[in-house]
């Protein structure tokens, strides 16, 4: 009977590790090739990439604005990307899960250098977080280093809705 018990335990106990880590934000990798892949990838249609960082204190406020944004604007793709070094994994998925983040796409720096990363990205940029890229319709590119108010993204938002391509 005891065994019994032991093993319904145990049983429970491996669904439930399975559970959480399915309930685990996919988190993808994000290398030098990978903005080019999404420009390409996106078109005419606008999309915001921001970076961020577990010990970057004004990105928490950022990420709580962009989930609220997100669930306000869903046709609009946003990238949210971790500048931390792919073995703070578990920091960044601590910090996301404190925030809901439903439609926004995850990503964490791979395994290349970080300036190499930041340079394809873009070349001016030393690494200053929060920075944020507005990519829109025109694939013009406007970048903000710090965090971007509520009614800056409020206002591209917007700007980028009317600009977007229906399809």
């Amino acid at each position: 009977m005891k065994l019994r018990i032991t093993l319904l335990m145990l049983g429970w106990l491996l669904v439930g590790a399975r559970l959480a880590r399915a309930a685990e934000p996919v988190l993808r990798a994000f290398d030098s090739k990978t903005l080019a892949q999404v420009r390409s990838a996106q078109g005419s249609r606008p999309f915001v990439v921001v970076f961020w960082s577990v010990t970057c204190e004004p990105c928490r406020d950022e990420l709580a604005l962009l989930a609220s944004l997100g669930r306000r604007y869903p046709g609009v793709r946003v990238l949210l990307v971790a500048a931390d070094a792919p073995e703070r994994r578990s920091a960044v998925l601590r910090t996301l899960e404190a925030f809901d983040l439903a439609g926004i796409e995850l990503w964490q720096f791979g395994d290349e250098p970080a300036e190499r990363i930041r340079y394809a990205v873009d070349r001016t940029w030393r690494g200053e977080l929060p920075r944020t890229y507005f990519h829109d319709a025109h694939q013009r590119v406007t970048a903000y280093t710090g965090c971007v108010t509520p009614e800056e993204f409020e206002a591209w938002l917007a700007s980028a809705s009317a600009l977007a391509p229906l399809n």
